[in-house]
């Protein structure tokens, strides 16, 4: 008993060190932790303790610029991704441009951002005012994603919806050969992992629903949300993808 604790706990152990040595790990948790002081701080304001408000926002910054940073390195993978797509494209056409499509917006998506960052910190003489427009514009082609997320979100869904109806099928036969016994009983495999990807697409559909609000709010000034609901959404979607990339590195 006492053996089989400390084998959890040494697992457990790896796991988290594994997850949080990823740069994604890294992110999750900083974004938790941002949007959680922009509450705080929402809350602090309301009732009316400044000065401690003050100090979350002086803790949600940085962390908000730090995770800016992070993202340097997201031109790399993107033309990984992209070879990628284009080498092992998806079972549906339609797919394949969904996801063409938003590496297009990325190509342009992740200099804007660059540019803004260096800007913001005056690497590059960029006027203050371009900064702005910097930021707002990369964050209207993050949305543009999002939206096309939606779109990538509800294809895969309907793909799993056909190989879940093949699969309920084959179950409710009645093996005849002992190849179709061992079909039914590999298909047994096939159902858990499209519980896992059904899992997977609700918690994107939850993050992205948060995002898309937050990617409009800093992209228009008629469409600003309050803090406490940017803060919310925030953390709403940093849970979700805490979730998902630590049963990404389990």
């Amino acid at each position: 008993m006492t053996y089989n604790k400390n084998r959890k706990r040494k697992s457990f152990n790896v796991h988290l060190i594994r997850f949080l040595c990823s740069v994604g790990g890294t992110d999750k948790v900083l974004m938790t932790v941002q949007y959680a002081s922009r509450i705080v701080f929402w809350h602090c304001m309301k009732s009316g303790n400044k000065s401690l408000a003050l100090r979350f926002k002086n803790l949600e910054e940085p962390i908000d610029d730090f995770r800016v940073l992070l993202r340097y390195y997201g031109l790399v993978p993107l033309v990984q991704w992209i070879v990628h797509v284009e080498s092992n494209p998806p079972p549906s056409k339609l797919l394949l441009n969904i996801n063409r499509m938003q590496n297009f917006v990325n190509v342009f998506y992740y200099p804007l951002e660059h540019a803004y960052w260096l800007g913001k910190h005056n690497v590059l003489p960029i006027s203050k005012e371009k900064t702005k427009k910097l930021r707002e514009w990369s964050c209207r082609l993050w949305a543009i994603y999002i939206i096309l997320q939606f779109w990538n979100i509800w294809e895969e869904y309907k793909l799993l919806r056909q190989r879940e109806n093949y699969v309920n099928g084959v179950e409710m036969s009645d093996p005849k050969t002992e190849e179709e016994l061992r079909e039914k009983h590999s298909l047994k495999k096939v159902k858990y992992q499209l519980e896992r990807e059904k899992l997977t697409i609700a918690m994107n559909l939850i993050i992205n629903t948060a995002y898309l609000p937050l990617t409009l709010s800093w992209s228009f000034k008629r469409l600003r949300i309050s803090d406490a609901t940017e803060g919310s959404l925030g953390l709403i979607a940093a849970l979700c993808q805490f979730f998902t990339s630590w049963v990404a590195t389990s």
